[in-house]
């Protein structure tokens, strides 16, 4: 057997493999005695009819066909061998090359990724975290006041300060509107559909107004808001959007109304990610409520932190309050330096990889898609059916996203065999610990020994803390505080065996997916989510 290898610039191996005489008369004489088994022939039983007479009844085109099949997985296992490449994946049969005899096979073969980080050291960002100012605090107290406030049901105009409840629907109609700002595809039911669960019956009571709303959108315009049922205090110092509750005074029950909103193109607009964008709103208002706030004083602290030991005075409260601010800005503020630090690696690092992967990648991103969407009552299907999109198109649509996630895996993966960076199994356990601790007293011992047990499970959770850590190192980098490298371990050589097994606790954790640093505290609340507990 003799293989050519041809290196393409789509980053496969392209295979050319000649036949050896010997091999292919050996499989041309077991492909024949194969079919003369399938078909009979007059005169003879079957399988004992003679190679020539054979060859007369079905042609010589059909028993060498045969003889390929029966050679092609043995002919491409024995190429790669002597072709030395890595594949990154099953390769394809593409040509048989039949003018003469042997036939050659040609194959492509994607090949493994490869990754060089250049000087990633170098990296350097401005870390600047930000601190929460007394304005914020203020916004913060506020929505604890309107937590405890008595509501009563309003039928005149709505005013400032009111509480609506409302089906809300808006859609990005700026530039940037034909796909996420990360590059990656849209959410139909918004950001993160999974905190907006819906059941079946829901999504039926909302079908007609979904309707409504996609009369108003292209297919591929990206939402920023949707909600058939959330509550909104009509407040301009803690808008949705800048001049929303301007937009909502005077609205009644069962009004509609539509508009278009614009975000700061500079620093007041504190998310980056929305600076300059416009926004279309369709607003259907449920309910106005009028708010009677409770003083802010020590009995409201003492109300919020009733369930608590010793319950807080004001001004405890507002400490509090602080502290739990700063403490959800400054993660976020983590998360973001992360996501730029890894934008720096980026541009740093050479890839190349094969397309192969990039479907790979999109398979994947597509099935959390579609759970995602099943957990919000829709399915892929209904999905496909109210964009007026065909599975190709889909796929065409989350390329992107494939790409971006194929590219973020590989430098992460690169960095942590960089940086030599492991999972103690002491940190495995602990999360383990976290988690049974949800559970009874009763039940926690046996869960605890089934989930140690569990290779999965432990293996997924190794993944996620290494997560964590690679961005951490990331964002020390970045920072121009990261430690020096562990000297390399060099094994001796007389000592090594000569097929060494993998020891599979200190295997390299898999990161795939679609990559984003997570907050240091899971449980991160926003400015105005509840901020004392």
């Amino acid at each position: 057997m003799n293989v050519t290898t041809e290196l393409q610039s789509d980053h496969t191996a392209r295979l050319t493999v000649a036949i050896d005489n010997a091999t292919f008369d050996d499989a041309r004489q077991k492909a024949a005695r194969s079919l003369s088994k399938k078909v009979n022939i007059p005169g003879f039983r079957k399988g004992k009819a003679p190679l020539r007479i054979l060859v007369n009844y079905l042609g010589e085109a059909s028993i060498i066909e045969e003889a390929v099949e029966m050679l092609s997985q043995d002919m491409y296992r024995e190429a790669l061998i002597a072709s030395g490449v890595l594949p990154y994946g099953p390769g394809a049969l593409i040509d048989i090359k039949a003018e003469t005899m042997p036939p050659v096979l040609v194959y492509t073969v994607p090949l493994e990724p490869t990754v060089d980080l250049g000087d990633y050291r170098d990296l350097r960002l401005d870390y600047e975290p930000p601190t929460v100012n007394d304005e914020q605090v203020d916004r913060s107290m506020r929505a604890l006041q309107e937590e405890y406030a008595v509501t009563e049901e309003s039928h005149r105009p709505a005013e400032m300060g009111d509480r609506l409840n409302l089906a809300l629907h808006s859609f990005f109609v700026d530039d940037q509107a034909q796909g996420e700002a990360d590059g990656e595809a849209h959410d139909p039911e918004g950001d993160d559909p999974e905190d907006r669960e819906q059941s079946d019956h829901d999504h039926a009571d909302h079908e007609h107004e979904d309707d409504a709303i996609h009369q108003h959108m292209s297919a591929d315009q990206e939402v920023y808001i949707h909600e058939h049922d959330t509550d909104f205090t009509l407040d301009t110092s803690d808008d949705l959007a800048p001049g929303f509750s301007e937009a909502m005074v005077g609205v009644r029950p069962s009004e509609t109304r539509e508009f278009t909103l614009e975000f700061a193109d500079d620093e007041s607009e504190e998310d980056e990610e929305l600076r300059g964008r416009k926004v279309h709103f369709i607003v259907t208002t449920n309910k106005v409520e009028t708010q009677t706030l409770p003083a802010l004083n020590d009995e409201l602290a003492a109300r919020v932190t009733k369930d608590e030991e010793n319950p807080l005075t004001l001004l405890e409260l507002r400490v509090r309050v602080r502290e739990n601010l700063q403490r959800s800005v400054l993660d976020r503020y983590k998360s973001e330096y992360a996501r730029r630090a890894l934008d720096g690696l980026l541009e740093r690092a050479a890839l190349a990889y094969p397309e192969a992967m990039v479907a790979d990648h999109v398979d994947m991103l597509l099935q959390d898609f579609d759970q995602r969407l099943r957990r919000s009552g829709i399915t892929l299907q209904d999905y496909l059916k109210i964009n007026h999109k065909t599975d190709e198109e889909l796929r065409d649509d989350w390329r992107d996203s494939g790409v971006n996630s194929v590219k973020r895996t590989l430098v992460l993966q690169a960095l942590v065999r960089a940086e030599r960076l492991t999972v103690a199994e002491a940190a495995i356990d602990a999360e383990l610990q976290r988690f049974v601790e949800q559970f009874g007293e009763e039940s926690r011992e046996s869960l605890r020994a089934a989930l140690s047990a569990d290779r999965s499970m432990r293996d997924n959770i190794r993944g996620n803390l290494m997560q964590d850590v690679v961005f951490e190192r990331l964002a020390d980098i970045a920072r121009g505080e990261a430690p020096p490298l562990p000297e390399p371990i060099v094994a001796q050589m007389e000592d090594a065996p000569e097929h060494p097994e993998v020891v599979e606790s200190q295997a390299e954790p898999e990161i795939t997916g679609d990559l984003e640093p997570a907050p240091s505290d899971q449980n991160e609340t926003s400015e105005n989510e509840e901020t004392a507990t």
